[in-house]
């Protein structure tokens, strides 16, 4: 009888001594899966920070992208003038041109010729700013010519001027009064008309912050200043009244 009672004891102690270990295992899970936890929380932190890192990483990236691709070609172009006393027009063997008065010429070494450009062009006019622009005023008018001489031909982006009642030498377009229509101007000048009733263009040399592309975004207020600008097939109108 003492036997089994200690029999019993045994077994009880043995049973409490197992219930007393899965609750202290219980337990250290219990830590375990919290450890667990808080690594799986901080590896999360990690890549969320990472995450961010990348995408302050990228974003700066593009930001930098974007810079330097809006440094060729971007901002509003400035007007060259406001009036002609803004400008100033050079005449020697090499060229002919209005420039604003701040501005240096290249030096032209030819000395031998017996007419200046503007006097061998027949330039009568003593310049005028036009749409934001220095202009030598050639008279390029195709209809004020009377005299049966073949028309010159001329490389792109010049055009025949007038002298008297005939032709003249080749000018730049853009030094023209006006020019009889957009096929006038060369690749690197835009075609702009101006006007409200009466419709005039010009052709203008493309301003170097546009990228070498007209458009009213870039080149709009220079030319047109306060009155709207509109364009359509590559060319720029200023609509005024």
């Amino acid at each position: 009888m003492g036997i089994v009672k200690r029999g019993w004891f045994v077994l009880g102690f043995s049973i409490a001594a197992s219930v007393a270990a899965c609750d202290d295992g219980a337990g250290t899970g219990g830590g375990g899966a919290a450890s667990t936890s808080t690594a799986s929380n901080g590896s999360s932190a990690s890549s969320t920070a990472s995450s961010a890192s990348s995408g302050s990483t990228s974003s700066a990236s593009t930001s930098s992208s974007t810079t330097s691709s809006s440094s060729t070609g971007s901002g509003a172009a400035v007007a060259e003038c406001v009036t002609a006393a803004d400008c100033k027009t050079i005449g020697n063997c090499c060229t002919c041109q209005s420039i604003p008065t701040g501005d240096m010429v290249a030096t032209c070494n030819d000395t031998g010729c017996a007419l200046d450009k503007c006097m061998d062009g027949g330039l009568m006019s003593p310049g005028a700013c036009v749409v934001g622009r220095c202009n030598a005023g050639f008279d390029c008018d195709s209809s004020h010519v009377a005299c049966l001489t073949p028309t010159p031909q001329c490389p792109p982006g010049e055009v025949p001027s007038v002298k008297g009642a005939c032709w003249g030498t080749c000018v730049s377009a853009a030094e023209c009064a006006y020019v009889d229509a957009c096929a006038a101007c060369g690749p690197s000048q835009a075609c702009v008309h101006y006007g409200g009733g009466v419709m005039k263009t010009y052709c203008v040399e493309i301003a170097p912050e546009c990228g070498g592309k007209a458009s009213c975004a870039c080149m709009g207020q220079s030319l047109c200043n306060t009155v709207p600008c509109g364009e359509q097939n590559g060319e720029l109108t200023c609509q005024a009244p």
